[in-house]
């Protein structure tokens, strides 16, 4: 118990909203941030999960126009500035616990979705070992980390390793992201034992990033993909 106390004076859980530390012990996200993110509301894409503002379509305009070889991605939250900030604490500033409230919204939002596919297992984008190493850690692995302790789903965490390095993708147009994804992700072992596979990561923006994997993971042997993400951009 003291260790315990000793660690929350140190080290002291911060809201991923604002960044500051949040009210009250066990919350996830400080009471004044509640309801800062702009959650995805309905309708929103049938196949991305962005927000559409026709409610008689069922896909998005970029949708429309584009070709995945996943099924579908859900998302909690529309990716703004407030978003985009969060993000950034998240990966470079070694904010984990951020994961706890990411992966808790991701399954309250868009559970009954993520129910709906049925997933054998559960991989992380995954990211190069040197990164991994730079970082801590592997942000999209954390947020699977959580979800499979909620829905009881095997976790890949090993599946699947980048081998590519590709830099940033921020200032690349979605052509562009596809070409520098091109062969960046190995199968370490076949997945035909996981027929569904749920891939998971932080941001959803063009695509190109849960695409490669998906192939991927199709040429390993799953039969359907999935995608969960916290975080999805608007239409381009």
């Amino acid at each position: 118990m003291f260790f315990g106390y000793l660690t929350d004076l140190l080290f002291p859980r911060r809201c991923p909203a604002c960044h500051g530390i949040t009210d009250k012990k066990g919350e996830l996200i400080c009471e004044k941030c509640v309801g800062r993110f702009s959650a995805v509301k309905a309708p929103f894409c049938f196949k991305c999960g962005k927000e559409i503002g026709d409610e008689r379509e069922e896909y998005c305009g970029d949708c429309i126009k584009k070709s995945f070889p996943f099924s579908r991605n859900v998302a909690a939250f529309n990716y703004d500035e407030i978003a985009g900030n969060s993000v950034m604490r998240f990966k470079n500033g070694g904010r984990r616990e951020y994961a706890d409230y990411y992966a808790q919204q991701l399954l309250s939002l868009r559970g009954k979705e993520i129910a709906g596919f049925k997933p054998d297992a559960i991989i992380p984008v995954p990211l190069l070992p040197a990164k991994k190493r730079e970082r801590g850690f592997n942000q999209a692995e954390e947020i699977a980390k959580r979800i499979e302790k909620a829905i009881g789903v095997r976790l890949l965490s090993d599946a699947v390793i980048k081998v590519k390095n590709t830099g940033s993708q921020k200032q690349l147009d979605a052509k562009s992201r596809q070409e520098s994804l091109k062969n960046a992700f190995l199968a370490k072992y076949s997945l035909k034992d996981f027929p569904r596979v749920l891939l998971v990561d932080d941001v959803f923006t063009t695509g190109s990033t849960l695409s490669a994997l998906a192939k991927t993971v199709k040429k390993a042997g799953a039969k359907e993909v999935f995608g969960a993400t916290v975080f999805v951009g608007k239409e381009e």
